[in-house]
C-alpha cells in the first residue's frame, strides 16, 4: 500500500518536471497571441475574441459560424472549424473545396501569411479530399506547416469543415549557420555545412 503511493507520488512528481521542462523551452508566448480576423474583415459579423481561452467566433453570412482557436509551445496550432446549417451544404466535393478555399482567404484577409502557402494549400486540400472524402482525417505538409482537415456532413443536419494549421517555431531566424547559436543548438538553419 505505502509502496504504491510512493510510486504514484514520483510518476506525478516526474510527470510534472517533465511539463515545466517542456514549457521553459517554449517559443509561443500565448499572451501575446491575436486573433487571426482582423477587426475591420468584411466578410464576417459578429465578430468576437476572448485572449483568455485563445478562441475567436465570427458569422460567415447567417448560415455559417466560423471558430478559430489557438494554442502551442513548440508548435504553433490553429484550428478553423466552420458550422454549416443543413440548408447551406450542397453534396459535392467541389462545394467542400470552394468552401474550404473561401473560408480560408477570408479568414487571412489583409494577412500576408496566407500569400505565402494559400495557393499550394488549395491544391493539395482538393487534391487529398478526392482521395479520402468526407468522415476522413487527411494531412499534407507545406513548408514548415502542417495540415491536418476533415470534413463531416449528416444530410439534413448540417456539415462541419475542420482545418487544423500547425506551423514549428524554429529556437532562432539564422540567415547563416551558427549565426546566432552554436551550431550543435542551431534548429533554426537546415543544411550539412555548419561550421
Amino acid at each position: 500500500m505505502i509502496f504504491s503511493r510512493i510510486l504514484l507520488g514520483l510518476y506525478f512528481i516526474g510527470s510534472t518536471v517533465a511539463l515545466i521542462g517542456q514549457q521553459a523551452d517554449c517559443r509561443l508566448d500565448l499572451e501575446e497571441l491575436e486573433p487571426i480576423i482582423s477587426r475591420f474583415n468584411p466578410y464576417f459579423s459578429n465578430h468576437q475574441w476572448s485572449l483568455d481561452n485563445r478562441m475567436e467566433l465570427a458569422r460567415m453570412g447567417s448560415d455559417r459560424l466560423l471558430m478559430i482557436t489557438q494554442d502551442g509551445c513548440k508548435r504553433h496550432h490553429v484550428v478553423f472549424t466552420l458550422v454549416l446549417d443543413a440548408d447551406a451544404v450542397e453534396d459535392h466535393v467541389n462545394f467542400w473545396v470552394e468552401e474550404t478555399a473561401l473560408m480560408m482567404r477570408k479568414a487571412y484577409h489583409e494577412h500576408d501569411a496566407y500569400l505565402e502557402f494559400g495557393k499550394q494549400f488549395e491544391s493539395l486540400f482538393g487534391e487529398k479530399f478526392r482521395i479520402y472524402g468526407p468522415g476522413r482525417r487527411f494531412n499534407f505538409p507545406i513548408g514548415t506547416r502542417n495540415f491536418i482537415c476533415e470534413v463531416m456532413h449528416k444530410p439534413g443536419k448540417g456539415g462541419r469543415l475542420m482545418v487544423e494549421q500547425v506551423e514549428y517555431i524554429f529556437k532562432d531566424e539564422a540567415n547563416e549557420a551558427g549565426q546566432e547559436s552554436p551550431a550543435k543548438e542551431d534548429d533554426g538553419w537546415l543544411g550539412h555545412d555548419r561550421p
